[in-house]
Order: C-alpha cells, then structure tokens, then sequence
C-alpha cells in the first residue's frame, strides 16, 4: 500500500496537480471567504432591519387593550348621554307639570 501511494506521490501529474491545487487555493478561497463573511454581514443587516420592521408595525397594531380602553370610553359616553338626556326628561316633565298649573292664571291675566 505504501509502494502505491509513493508512486502516485512521484508521479509528475501529481505534483503538477498538487502545486496548482496549493496555488489556487488562496486565490479561491480567501475570495470566497470574504464573500461569504460579507453576505452574513448583509444578511444580519437585512434581518435587524426585518426586526425593526416588525416591532414597529407591533407597535401600531390595535391591540385589545386598546379596543378594551375605546369600549370603556364609549360606554362612558353612553353612560354621560343618558344621565343628560334623563335629566332634560325631568325638565321637560316638570315644566309641563308648570304650565298647567299656571295657565289658568296666565289665561286670567290675558282677559
């Protein structure tokens, strides 16, 4: 086994074939090492900017906190409109519950 391997290790094409592997190598490879480091840069660029992306429209999405806060306000609204429109209702009531009991007093004054 050791004979074969020392004759393909003599053999000219061998070392033709080993010397330019040994020459080529660096000239590929650190090529292609700095591609690959740039692309990872980039592509770690691209996905914090992706995350940004994310959060921000997180940020503007509406939430059912929010939507738990806009109900709250509008039942206050509600809440207030019909405190407001009882109380005109008791008004009403009581000026008409007024009227007629002056307006036989005010038709007395007419005459």
């Amino acid at each position: 086994m050791n004979e074969i391997a020392e004759k393909a290790a003599s053999n000219a094409w061998f070392t033709i074939v080993g010397r330019g592997i040994m020459i080529l190598t660096p000239v590929i490879v650190v090529p292609l090492l700095g591609w690959v480091g740039q692309s990872l840069i980039a592509l770690n660029t691209k996905v914090e900017v992706l995350g940004n992306t994310v959060s921000f429209a997180m940020t503007d999405r509406y939430r059912a906190d929010d939507a738990r806060r806009d109900f709250q306000l509008r039942d206050l609204r509600i809440d207030t409109l019909t405190m407001r429109i009882s109380d005109l209702e008791h008004e009403v009531r009581a000026n008409r519950i007024d009227i007629k009991e002056l307006k036989p007093e005010i038709e007395k004054k007419r005459r």
